[in-house]
């Protein structure tokens, strides 16, 4: 059965990043990191430019539950934003991303016999 790209990219996934010592749910669409994106961030990255993280999250992030103030909206995911985030929690987002993209490890692979 044939899948449509649109679709494909439009698949979202539900992840949890530990930060801090709290929980911070985040939404991404996992099929939108593609071979273009990473020339694009490779791209932003040789140019000593700083918005290498920005390049790389906004185009995959639907949301997160990161709120201005307490009881607040969350905020958008767009660069402008992802630009007042912390480093180290974007730096675990971006871990959490890369590891929820390996393919799962078969059982058998560390089965010894």
């Amino acid at each position: 059965m044939a899948v449509a790209l649109s679709n494909m990219k439009a698949r979202t996934k539900l992840i949890s990043v530990n930060w801090d010592g709290e929980s911070v749910d985040v939404s991404y669409y996992p099929h939108r990191v593609t071979p273009e994106l990473l020339e694009k961030v490779t791209s932003a990255a040789d140019q000593d430019n700083l918005d290498v993280l920005g390049v790389m999250l906004e185009p995959v992030l639907e949301w997160w539950d990161i709120l201005e103030e307490e009881g607040g909206p969350r905020l958008p995911t767009d660069a402008a934003t992802i630009k007042t985030i912390p480093m180290s929690f974007l730096g675990k987002l971006q871990e959490a991303i890369q590891e929820a993209q390996r393919p799962p490890e078969s059982a058998s692979s560390g089965a010894s016999s």
